[in-house]
């Protein structure tokens, strides 16, 4: 089951996967989970705020990785990408379903 999760999760782009869990776990940390028990709430017009605080963190993100990535020498094959953004997510996915 984990292989065919994995397998689905490599050929999809997973930028808006990882914006979309930055912004549920901003939400879930500023009301309290509160969203997460009633969806239609009035609390539910924050999520575009967000998304674009989400959005911008990931592209702060990536430009971070760009840089990091630049420094190493040319014939490393080490990439800062999967350590950052595997933890990053790992992170938000424990906050979201928290």
């Amino acid at each position: 089951m984990l292989g065919n999760i994995l397998g689905v999760v490599e050929k999809t782009n997973t930028r808006p996967l990882l914006i979309t869990f930055i912004a549920l776990s901003f939400v879930t940390l500023l009301n309290g989970g509160a969203l997460l028990k009633n969806p239609f709430s009035e609390q539910a017009f924050g999520i575009p705020v967000a998304i674009l605080f989400a959005y911008c963190v990931v592209w702060y993100w990536s430009s971070l990785i760009h840089w990091l990535n630049a420094s190493l020498s040319s014939n490393d094959i080490a990439s800062f990408g999967p350590l950052v953004g595997c933890s990053i997510l790992a992170f938000c996915l424990l906050v979201t379903f928290w």
